[in-house]
């Protein structure tokens, strides 16, 4: 709410990013050929109401497949199918405070173009952000 935050108000944004990690790990269990994008959504909606112990506003984009590459994909009737893309960009609410986070992944496997893509992003990361 303020430029300048407090300890508490640090707190209560590193809970909110904490949270949607943990929800990214729920999804990645989650994704399997048959699952909508519905379904993923509310595994979404679930996990982060039960981490936050109450309900938690929810925005976000969700696509699968050819809508993955669409950064404002609403969550719809399509079935993930083995090897698709998945695209997830979390942005919660709790406490006043949002946490933006991304996800991109594979259901199944990576086949070797989605491997070689994720080692040039991986790559690029390193140089803007050295470990």
């Amino acid at each position: 709410i303020r430029k300048v935050k407090d300890a508490r108000e640090l707190e209560r944004i590193e809970e909110n990013i904490h949270g949607n990690d943990r929800i990214f790990e729920m999804l990645r269990e989650t994704v399997r050929p048959g699952i909508s994008e519905f379904e993923l959504w509310a595994v979404i909606q679930n996990g982060l109401n039960e981490n936050a112990g109450g309900p938690v506003v929810l925005e976000g984009d969700l696509g699968v497949g050819a809508r993955a590459s669409n950064p404002d994909a609403k969550p719809g009737h399509h079935k993930v199918r083995e090897g698709e893309i998945i695209f997830a960009d979390i942005y919660s609410c709790s406490h006043m405070y949002y946490a933006d986070t991304t996800r991109v992944f594979a259901a199944g496997e990576p086949d070797s173009r989605q491997k070689a893509v994720h080692t040039v992003l991986l790559e690029a990361l390193e140089d803007l952000w050295p470990l």
